[in-house]
């Protein structure tokens, strides 16, 4: 089987998803593989996918390195070396440039206050309504 890696949101058709249940069911060996690997999320469901049948009807994205974090159709990562937006102008302007839906790679103790300057001139949220979780849930997640 040909490894293959990619984001780990992406769209499925049913029919896909039962393929991958299938091979999952069939193929513990493939399953156990994946136990001590770095990122499976990011290429268990792909590398099922390109090696099966849905292969030809799958969107492929040339690599180019880094820059694939800005390729994602529907959310805008952080370009930083440590991949997270900070709550600087720089990482506003380009928070603010995108037609993406969500943003990633912001994290409650380190981008509060680009997060509260999105909600206040992108969103059109007051200060009076809630902007942030609880310290510390956004921790952890991508």
């Amino acid at each position: 089987m040909v490894p293959y890696f990619g984001s780990q949101r992406w769209a499925l058709t049913n029919d896909c998803i039962t393929a991958i249940l299938e091979f999952v069911r069939n193929h513990p060996e493939f399953v156990r593989s994946y136990r001590s690997v770095y990122a499976p999320d990011e290429h268990f469901f792909q590398t099922i996918v390109a090696n099966s049948r849905f292969a030809s009807v799958a969107m492929h994205v040339e690599d180019p390195g880094s820059a694939t974090n800005q390729l994602g159709p529907l959310h805008q990562i952080g370009p930083a070396a440590d991949r997270y937006f900070g709550n600087g102008d720089t990482d506003f302007q380009i928070a603010a440039s995108t037609s993406k839906f969500f943003i990633r790679k912001v994290a409650s103790s380190r981008s509060v206050q680009l997060l509260e300057r999105i909600d206040r001139e992108l969103v059109g949220m007051t200060s009076a309504e809630p902007t942030l979780p609880s310290q510390g849930v956004h921790k952890g997640f991508s």
